[in-house]
């Protein structure tokens, strides 16, 4: 951090760095009370059955991105088995209208 137009570095505003110090103790995590406060909370309210999810056809694609974007494996191995999975349809639609084709040529010449 730079001092505004000079190549000196700024000093650090002392309440500034006391407030985050102030802060960091706060954050270090909950103490045995307060974790078994979190858990009877939680227990008691039980959120996940309040819980709604995305609502717009926008929030529906953001919430099904995270999960890929956190997915454990290689993303270009989905992309190629998902690329796969519509070819071997192809496939399948080829035999179906190919057995259709010679159940008719059959029936013609016989």
């Amino acid at each position: 951090m730079f001092a505004a137009n000079t190549l000196t570095p700024a000093l650090p505003n002392p309440q500034r760095v006391e407030a985050g110090r102030r802060n960091q103790r706060l954050r270090r995590g909950l103490t045995e009370a307060g974790r078994k406060s979190v858990q009877e909370s939680t227990r008691l309210h039980k959120p996940w059955l309040h819980a709604t999810g995305p609502k717009s056809e926008d929030g529906k694609a953001i919430s099904a991105r995270n999960g890929r974007l956190t997915a454990k494996g290689y993303s270009e191995v989905r992309a190629a088995a998902r690329a796969l999975s519509t070819v071997h349809d192809l496939i399948r639609e080829m035999r179906a209208s190919h057995s259709e084709a010679q159940k008719v040529l059959a029936a013609q010449q016989s």
